[in-house]
Formats: C-alpha cells, sequence, structure tokens
C-alpha cells in the first residue's frame, strides 16, 4: 500500500463551479454500528471515483470505481456500490465500524488513464473547508449548506515521479491517471470512545493586552491579537469562524490545524489580528463562533467582546505612555518644590522662636536690674549679667 504525502507547501488556485460532491460531511457513530459515504462528480469525461483515507499527513487509497465495477485495496473493512458515472452516486458503506475507522475519507474524481514514465500532478480540492454555521449563514441572510462545498480548490500537492509513485493512486493497477483529479470536500468519521461523553465546547474569547505593540510608532503597523480558545469538547468535529460587526472575518485569522487531546477532551484556539485603531474604536464588536457537531446537529456556540474606546485615553499605547510620564514628572517636580518652601517655612519658624526666646530673656535681666537698683540692694547686681 503506498502512502502519499501531502506537500503543505502546495501552491492553490479556484476552481469554477462544484465538480465532486462528496457526503456527509461528519458522521460520529458507535463502534460497531454501520456508516455509508456517498459521492457523485459532474465532470463528463471522468469515468473513475476513488477512494482514500486520511491520518496525519498521508493520503492512504481505499479502492476505486471504474463505472459500475469496484476495486478494492487489500486488507479493507468497507464496500464499494453504485457507479462513477457523472452525475450518478456512488457509495462506500462500512458494515460494521471498528475503533481505526475513524479518519478523513475524500472521494476523488480521475479520468482512467495508463501509467507513463510522465510526471504525475496531483490536483486536490480544499481538505475539509470549515462548514458555514447558522450564525454565519443568519449574519449574511444566507442559507445554512451544511453539506455542500461552496469553493473547491485547485491544490498541486505532489509531484513524483511515475516509476516510483505507481501515479498518484498509489495502486499497482493501470489505473492512474496524470490529468487533474478532484477531490470532495471531505468526510470527517469518529468511533466514539465507549467511556467518554459527548460534550460541547467551553467558548473563552480572550481580549488584546495592554502592552501589545506599543513599542510601534509606525501608526499602520500596530496590530492587536484576539484570541479565541475553546476547550473539554468530545468529539473533535469542530469549526472556528470570525465575525467583526456580523460581517465574517478571514483576514488576520489563525486556528490550530486540528484539535489538541487533552485527557478526556479536546480543545483547540484561533486567533485574529487586526489593526490597533479598530480594537481601540469602542463600538466595535467582535465575536468568536465555534460549530460543534454532536453526532445529529450543528451548533454555534459564541462569545464576543466589544473594542476598548480609546476616546478618553484608555487606550495605553507609546503616545499615552509618553504623557504619563511626562506628568509624572512634573508631578514630581511640584512636590519637590513644594517640599522646599515647607522646609524653608519651618526653618524660618524655628528662628523666630529661638529668637524671640532671647529677647524675652534680655527683657527679664533688665527688670530684675531696676527693681535692684531701686529697692538698694546693691549686692544683688553681682549675680546678674548688665
Amino acid at each position: 500500500m503506498f502512502l502519499l504525502l501531502l506537500s503543505i507547501a502546495a501552491s492553490v488556485t479556484l476552481l469554477s463551479g462544484l465538480i465532486v460532491t462528496q457526503t456527509p460531511a461528519d458522521i460520529i457513530a458507535a463502534v460497531g454500528q454501520s456508516a455509508t459515504l456517498e459521492c457523485s462528480h459532474q465532470k463528463t469525461s471522468y469515468n473513475q471515483l476513488l477512494w482514500y483515507r486520511q491520518r496525519g499527513v498521508g493520503m492512504q487509497l481505499i479502492g476505486y470505481m471504474y463505472y459500475e465495477n469496484p476495486t478494492m485495496e487489500p486488507d479493507q473493512d468497507v464496500k464499494l456500490e453504485g457507479s462513477a458515472k457523472p452525475g450518478e452516486k456512488c457509495k462506500m458503506t462500512f458494515p460494521e465500524l471498528r475503533p481505526n475507522s475513524s479518519a478523513v475519507y475524500y472521494c476523488v474524481a480521475s479520468d482512467h488513464g495508463a501509467v507513463s514514465n510522465r510526471t504525475s500532478e496531483m490536483v486536490i480540492g480544499s481538505l475539509r473547508v470549515p462548514t458555514q454555521s447558522k450564525f454565519e449563514a443568519s449574519a449574511k441572510g444566507g442559507s445554512d449548506s451544511r453539506f455542500q462545498a461552496s469553493v473547491q480548490s485547485k491544490l498541486v500537492a505532489a509531484r513524483i515521479p511515475a516509476g516510483r509513485a505507481r501515479g498518484f493512486c498509489g495502486s499497482s493497477a493501470p489505473l492512474c491517471s496524470y490529468d487533474e483529479a478532484f477531490f470532495g470536500a471531505g468526510t470527517k468519521l469518529t468511533v466514539l470512545d465507549p467511556n467518554v461523553k459527548i460534550t460541547p465546547p467551553t467558548v473563552k474569547l480572550l481580549p488584546p493586552s495592554d502592552g501589545e505593540c506599543t513599542n510601534q510608532k509606525d501608526k499602520e503597523a500596530k496590530k492587536k491579537t484576539l484570541v479565541c480558545a475553546a476547550t473539554d469538547f468530545y468529539p473533535d468535529h469542530v469549526g472556528v469562524a470570525w465575525m467583526v460587526d456580523s460581517q465574517k472575518r478571514d483576514k488576520g485569522v489563525a486556528t490550530d490545524s486540528e484539535a489538541l487531546r487533552r485527557g478526556l477532551g479536546y480543545s483547540i484556539t484561533s486567533r485574529l489580528r487586526v489593526p490597533a485603531s479598530e480594537w481601540l474604536h469602542g463600538s466595535t464588536n467582535f465575536t468568536c463562533v465555534l460549530t460543534f457537531f454532536d453526532g445529529t446537529t450543528y451548533s454555534d456556540y459564541a462569545e464576543s467582546i466589544s473594542g476598548k474606546d480609546d476616546s478618553a485615553g484608555g487606550g495605553f499605547t507609546r503616545e499615552s505612555f509618553l504623557r504619563l510620564t511626562q506628568s509624572a514628572k512634573l508631578s514630581y517636580a511640584v512636590l519637590i518644590a513644594k517640599s522646599c518652601v515647607y522646609a524653608a517655612f519651618v526653618a524660618f519658624l524655628l528662628w523666630r522662636f529661638r529668637v524671640g526666646c532671647a529677647l524675652e530673656k534680655k527683657i527679664k535681666n533688665e527688670k530684675c536690674i531696676k527693681l535692684c537698683l531701686v529697692s538698694g540692694l546693691k549686692t544683688c547686681t553681682g549675680s546678674l549679667k548688665i
């Protein structure tokens, strides 16, 4: 079994129209249950549908349908039925799900060609593009198309010499095509852990740090980062979207490529970078929407915060910091000046007190001398300082 590694640095261009339709987008089931995936395409010159399993970065061929003739790779626990003709449905069925059935599955429409010595070019659709949430649909006034891929991408994922790769399909049979192969949007299948309960997420939206971008002089370059954290959910069938004043925002968004398992649940984070001026506009509303599939329905969990109003100087920018330090310096100088005046005043009071005491003593001495002279006590003058 050949495992095809996808190139992360692949180039992307958009296709016009929907080529491959794959349903459903998500399946959550218990061990032992059955599951069915359906696929159809509209490429009139194509007559072959291939099914792939993706775990991590690898794509593994399961089997393919050529017209109404299915061919399976060895050791597969699924069956193919239906037709690969344009407009008709091809079904892949799991009669009995196992724990290792959990994966992302892709249906691929391709032409039926022969192996050649040319370099193969795999062209695939957007891998697991998050579906539009009900929150987004209501904000736009549109409908919620859970099981329809609105856009497909043309992604050159790998260029492998045909002699080594045996074509993009990774099979020894002479069926590999070197024309474009169009992938469906994918189906995420999770076989539930019997010991873990289905749990919706807890969403927390964190505002930007006050100290972020305060040392940047260029106002245009200043950015603020909002962080959305969803925790303690199971299983990991989630999608994250950002809304700014009820309008979907894609620019500046960075979301974890997949949810991380933490204990019995999963967690995922997403970040939105916006111009500082937009955050410091108090009336702007920022919303993080996490769409969670529980096996039956899709539910949106939203958390919103408003921007920080900087009209009263509330935003702690470089300019406000400079104003604050200048004000602190001025206040300190005034305090020093007041302290000096107060010290001078206290020194004056002490001087007045000492001078007053000396004057009072001198007056008492003079009165005592006069009294002695009048009374005729000449001997008293010896004990007085005249």
